[in-house]
């Protein structure tokens, strides 16, 4: 992956959160006994289709080789400054080439100072360089900040891999929406263009979209019922509304026949989609999600002592001075409930 822009990208980020003044920190609490410490996102969906009547088709686990990417990306809170928030951001790319050991690239982490005063010429000045966005659109408030940097990272390393990797399946976490303020239609209008350049495909898959038919029945127990890997194409079954919305068609699947089903979009609409579940299937677990993705996740998360060392490292970098808080003055052992 070309590095050029990834950096490009981190050191405006970095240069932006110095501008900056705050001086006093409140490091969020960290139980050095929890195997990580839980993303600032991840909120649960629902699309209701509308209609009951769907079709079940199956499909084969196959062997073909192609190259698979994945991507996952992650931000915390490390603790409060004055009129805002220091937080980290990190992201993590696995690639599966043909013959080839699995690689593992890492983004970041990067560690953000984001307050009232700077959050938004920051968010303006990203999604101005790296969004081609020239909307004035108003910035989040201070603690949704950090999802959206991650965000924008995410897309960057989306959009450079997808360029220079012709003739490849690219897993990502989450949905192909467009004409959000988190995809906006500049970026996966070019995303989509140099995915049908290059012949390769972009498969997204979401661990918190429920799919409902227009009787609130979850489609994933009607896959439950079949007993090989199989999916139901949705894609014209969605409120016509909001169709405009979603890059390419949509999908439920079941990756393996005692696995989970998932929300999978999948980009062209033009696929073999039974080849690329196919695909994508020799490489689930028996719960039937993609160990790519789930590899991704696992390296972009934060653990314990990761938050522990950027919050020392936040404030050496910062020159913050750490300020008691209220609620163990006030209440002690009992601060926490």
């Amino acid at each position: 992956m070309g590095k050029g822009i990834i950096a490009d990208l981190l050191e405006d980020i970095s240069v932006l959160s110095k501008k900056d003044k705050s001086k006093k920190f409140q490091p969020s609490d960290v139980n050095p006994n929890d195997f990580i410490v839980a993303p600032s996102r991840e909120q649960e969906s629902v699309i209701e289709l509308e209609s009951e009547d769907v079709k079940i088709d199956t499909f084969f686990e196959l062997t073909d080789m192609k190259k698979i990417f994945a991507i996952d990306s992650t931000s915390n809170t490390l603790g409060r400054v004055e009129k805002g928030i220091v937080a980290s951001v990190r992201g993590a790319l696995i690639s599966v080439q043909p013959n080839l050991e699995p690689s593992i690239e890492i983004v970041g982490p990067e560690i953000i100072k984001i307050t009232f005063d700077n959050k938004t010429s920051m968010y303006r000045e990203l999604r101005k360089k790296y969004f081609f966005s020239t909307d004035s659109v108003k910035s989040p408030e201070v603690f949704k900040m950090p999802d959206r940097i991650r965000n924008i990272i995410e897309r960057v390393v989306q959009f450079r891999l997808v360029k220079n990797n012709p003739k490849s399946i690219f897993l990502f976490d989450g949905s192909l929406i467009t004409g959000t303020v988190d995809s906006p239609n500049s970026v996966m209008k070019e995303m989509k263009e140099q995915a049908e350049k290059n012949n390769s495909v972009m498969v997204a898959v979401s661990k918190h979209t429920i799919v409902t038919d227009n009787k609130g029945n979850d489609l994933t127990q009607k896959l439950e019922l079949n007993n090989k890997p199989c999916y139901i194409d949705v894609t014209n079954k969605v409120n016509l509304a909001n169709q405009s919305r979603y890059l390419g068609k949509i999908f439920v699947v079941r990756f393996k026949p005692s696995g989970y089903a998932f929300r999978v979009d999948v980009f062209p609409k033009d696929s073999d989609v039974n080849k690329i579940f196919g695909i994508i299937a020799k490489y689930c677990g028996p719960d039937g999600y993609p160990d790519p993705l789930r590899l991704a996740h696992i390296f972009c998360v934060f653990d314990p002592s990761e938050i522990l060392a950027m919050q020392a490292y936040a404030i050496d970098k910062y020159a913050l001075t750490i300020e008691q808080r209220i609620r163990p003055v006030l209440f002690g052992p009992w601060s926490k409930g």
